[in-house]
């Protein structure tokens, strides 16, 4: 197989082969893509070379999607061509895509109000 059929049939199959700061990097379900290893190591510079000119995008999880679209709106963003960008963005760079959802996990997480006043019981074991 070339590097372009691996990199197809891998990505028909629901492997993900992308590029992150020159690493090659493989996501998808375990056993599949345990199954793909081994061509995948084989052929591993020449698909990192067909990876580097590859301009198709890597897709969001919906849960990735949904925490940057939560974020972007927590901080006002509503523009929905800068909403397509950031988006598409986050599907064509990880380090974007890296930085995107973690600012959207910081910000976006559940903060735990404990208020002094009210008293939380005994936390012991009663015998």
């Amino acid at each position: 197989m070339t590097p372009e059929e691996i990199i197809s049939e891998a990505r028909a199959d629901g492997v993900n082969l992308t590029i992150c700061n020159g690493e090659l990097k493989v996501s998808g379900d375990t056993a599949t893509v345990d199954q793909w290893l081994g061509s995948i190591r084989e052929h591993k510079a020449a698909i990192i070379e067909v990876l580097k000119g590859d301009t198709t995008s890597t897709p969001l999880t919906v849960n990735e999607e949904t925490a940057i679209r939560a974020w972007l709106d927590s901080i006002g963003e509503d523009a929905s061509e800068i909403i397509d960008e950031v988006i598409e963005a986050c599907r064509r760079n990880l380090d974007r895509r890296a930085y995107f959802l973690g600012r959207a996990r910081t910000e976006n997480a559940p903060q735990m109000h404990i208020n002094p006043a009210v008293p939380l019981g005994n936390l012991t074991e009663e015998e």
